[in-house]
């Protein structure tokens, strides 16, 4: 298996958004796209959603909400996250990783429930244990069903010092 195939497993996959919000339609639903980083990123890790949401404000343009697929640890993984979409319609992820670029599964299914802080787990698949599950590998809490996740709360001091009213 590869990361293209991975990710079409993950499409194969039954998801939902959080209870209240809708699945979207976004341009390219359905496609894998390498991304490039945002140079010098004034952002935080692992707060793409609301690093999104921040620059969107500052620069205009989109958000898409996905996938960012990697293999690494002999398995793939899929955590949902955010890219943003310029006016130009380039797409750049604006949260730094350890990653020059990010190869990201563009899914509306389940796009980031601001109001209540909410998204889908992650989503890992074991090749040589044909291990297949959403959860927190490194707790090592798989399910083989899906389910919605809260990972902040809006009392996160990063969330107000970055968006303020708009948090």
């Amino acid at each position: 298996m590869n990361i293209l195939e991975f990710g079409n497993k993950l499409l194969q996959q039954r998801v939902l958004p959080a209870r209240g919000t809708s699945s979207i339609t976004q341009v390219n639903d359905g496609s894998i796209i390498k991304v490039k980083k945002l140079e010098n990123s004034p952002y935080e890790e692992l707060y793409c959603w609301y690093n999104c949401k921040a620059h969107k404000l500052k620069n205009g343009g989109e958000i898409a909400f996905g996938w960012v697929l990697d293999f690494q640890k002999n398995m793939f993984h899929a955590q949902h996250h955010a890219v943003w979409i310029s006016k130009e319609n380039e797409y750049i992820d604006v949260t730094p990783s350890r990653n020059e670029e990010t190869t990201f599964l563009i899914d509306g299914r389940a796009p980031f429930c601001y109001e209540t802080y909410r998204h889908p787990p992650n989503f890992y698949y074991e090749p040589k244990k044909k291990l297949l599950g959403w959860g927190d590998i490194e707790k090592e809490e798989m399910e083989p069903d899906y389910y919605i996740g809260r990972p902040v709360s809006k009392d996160d001091p990063y969330i107000i010092e970055l968006l303020g009213e708009h948090a």
